[in-house]
């Protein structure tokens, strides 16, 4: 097979999954749509995080609180002030890239998984004032009344409206970090990343400026997961702390693992799997019983054990058994 034979398929397989994309709403129930809606809001999150930890190599547990940061400051946007939803998206961004910017201005200079640490501390941080500042956040008891997107007199209230609208968001943010990668950022990127054999001092001595880098990517990532918190409030019109404290980082992390750390589509894939599994799950055990938990729980110990590169590398770990190889290089 040549490489115009390659290239021919890869523009086919495309126009399919466009295709399929684009038609799967007309096809299934409000339930799936539902289940897709989440797969797509924490893919958004993901591939922000694919960039910061996958290629940067920086590991952050402060995620959640910027999916809670972008979701908090668009909905109290929107809702006290009474303007666009889609204003207010913006202003969560900012907030959250803002706050990102001053955060990682500070600490990422630190090198090793120090930063783990102070984005652990801040995400804690994060979440008590979402539930301490009740006058403002509304406590335990969250916001509700959240207003839907609208544009003009069109009023984004059904779920294939938020399907669509989050498939184009995951298109920009998937085109935007994939050139990313290719460019000179993404060059300097792997250089810096400790966990493909890079090293920060070897990269600074080249001229790299390993704080300013680290603050970019770490600001990007946090835009998405605030795009993606914002977009999960205005569509579930009801917020409240849990579903941006701690374990909420740990999940989004764990997806990237899952799917595959060095692929974009490996966040994609994560979140896939752990929403699927778990409607699975409590589809066959009768609600939500704490068994998806553990499932994902043994399926990620699993896959660090004999999957490291992530599901995504399957199909390539299958071809090199059947042709006897141990790496495509043989």
């Amino acid at each position: 097979m040549n490489w115009e034979d390659i290239k021919y398929m890869r523009v086919v397989i495309w126009g399919m999954l466009t295709i399929l994309l684009l038609l799967l709403p007309l096809f299934t129930s409000r339930y799936i749509q539902s289940i897709l809606i989440f797969i797509e809001i924490y893919s958004l999150v993901a591939i922000g995080l694919c960039l910061l930890t996958g290629f940067a190599g920086q590991i952050s547990l402060a995620q959640g609180a910027f999916y809670g940061i972008g979701a908090y400051t668009s909905a109290i946007i929107s809702l006290r002030l009474d303007i666009s939803p889609f204003l207010g998206m913006v202003c969560g961004a900012s907030v959250a890239g803002i706050v990102a910017y001053v955060l990682g201005k500070r600490f990422l200079r630190i090198r090793g998984f120090y930063l783990a640490l102070i984005t652990f501390g801040f995400a804690l941080f994060v979440d008590n004032i979402f539930y301490r500042f009740d006058f403002l956040t509304g406590g335990h008891d969250g916001i509700s009344g959240i207003p839907n997107f609208s544009i003009g007199g069109f009023i984004m209230n059904k779920d294939f409206h938020y399907y669509y609208l989050l498939l184009v968001a995951i298109s920009f943010a998937f085109f935007l970090a994939r050139n990313l990668l290719r460019s000179e950022i993404g060059r300097e990127m792997r250089a810096v990343d400790l966990f493909t054999g890079g090293s920060e001092i070897a990269s600074s001595a080249l001229g790299v400026n390993i704080g300013r880098l680290k603050t970019k990517i770490f600001v990007i990532a946090s835009i998405y997961a605030a795009v993606a918190g914002s977009i999960y409030a205005h569509y579930m019109t009801h917020i409240h702390p849990q579903p941006f404290d701690i374990s909420s980082s740990l999940l989004f992390l764990t997806m990237i693992v899952i799917g595959g750390i060095k692929s974009l589509w490996g966040g994609i894939i994560g979140a896939i799997f752990y929403i699927g599994s778990r409607e699975l799950i409590s589809y066959f055990m009768g609600g939500a019983t704490g068994w998806d938990l553990i499932v994902y729980a043994l399926v990620f110990l699993l896959v660090l054990m004999f999957l490291p590169e992530g599901l995504i590398s399957f199909p390539q770990k299958i071809y090199l058994n059947q042709a006897g190889k141990t790496t495509p290089y043989e």
